[in-house]
């Protein structure tokens, strides 16, 4: 029971740990919006791809949530169900769609060049 509680307050430090750093990216993702007008759109793609990297270790951590969570709940801990449930938004980050957004404008400025 102790390594189950181990592993629950392991998951609630990294889901917290990764909400900030999807607030982190989200806020990247707003600030290079902004800039790729002016950026020369080789920088703007590098910038993009670093974004989309991030954004990818970031989505490998919540994976790795949630197969904790699942061992939580094949354990029957009586938190798990909670935990599945808190979390679950994680893997709904608006980051992705933004960067999108951003990576449309980008290839819209390439075009129009």
């Amino acid at each position: 029971m102790e390594k189950l509680q181990r592993l629950a307050e392991k998951i609630h430090q990294e889901a917290k740990h990764t909400d900030s750093k999807l607030d982190d990216i989200e806020a990247w993702i707003e600030e290079e919006a902004k800039r790729v007008d002016t950026l020369h759109p080789k920088d703007a793609k590098n910038n993009c791809d670093q974004i989309e990297r991030e954004l990818q270790r970031t989505e490998e951590v919540i994976k790795g949530m949630f197969n904790d969570v699942q061992v939580l709940r094949d354990n029957r801990y009586n938190q798990a169900n909670e935990l599945h449930r808190r979390y679950y938004f994680l893997g709904k980050s608006t980051a992705k769609p933004t960067l999108r957004k951003y990576q449309v404008k980008l290839v819209s400025n390439v075009l129009s060049s």
